[in-house]
């Protein structure tokens, strides 16, 4: 998919559209935001979908990976719904917050799942 970005707001503050940009055409077709599902052809990586998103002007510009682990075929405890269930994630944060995140979903009293940074 691939677009230019309109008028709006980001960070509170009042945004052009890109065709009203100084030294932009009033007619460009130039993208300004892109974003693809990529996959890689082996035994490895088979079933496993990687995105890329980018932009110019975007409200938030972080550079990171978030792994999406695959739902388990069964519980640890019975009665435990598995469509209810939340995914597991991994997020590698590169910029410009570095950091590791992990949401995953756990057994509790009051709680379905919490964050660990």
């Amino acid at each position: 998919m691939q677009s230019q970005y309109a008028t709006g707001a980001v960070l509170g503050k009042p945004a052009k559209a890109y065709r009203e940009e100084p030294d932009v055409a009033p007619d460009s077709t130039t993208e300004t935001f892109m974003a693809c599902k990529l996959s890689i052809d082996n035994w490895r990586w088979a079933g496993v979908p990687f995105y890329l998103r980018t932009g110019k002007y975007m409200k938030r510009r972080p550079t990171e990976i978030a792994i999406r682990f695959h739902q388990a075929p069964y519980t640890l405890f019975r009665g435990t719904d598995m469509e209810r269930l939340h995914p597991n994630w991994m997020i590698l944060r590169i910029q410009p917050d570095e950091g590791i995140a992990l949401h995953f979903a756990a057994k509790g009293p009051a709680r379905p799942s919490c964050w660990i940074l």
